[in-house]
C-alpha cells in the first residue's frame, strides 16, 4: 500500500519498514529521520 501525500495522524497505525537519520542538512533540522511504512490501519 502506498500512501504518499496522505496526511497521517496521531491515530494512524503504522508499520516501520526502514528507518534512517536524514543527511540532508537543509531538513534534518525539522526532520531527523527519514522512515518508509506500511499503513495497517486508519481510524477518522
Amino acid at each position: 500500500m502506498v500512501f504518499s501525500g496522505h496526511l497521517l495522524n496521531e491515530q494512524t497505525l503504522v508499520r516501520l519498514k526502514y528507518v534512517q537519520p536524514n543527511k540532508n542538512d537543509t531538513t534534518t533540522k525539522r526532520y531527523p529521520f527519514f522512515a518508509q511504512y506500511d499503513v495497517v490501519m486508519m481510524r477518522l
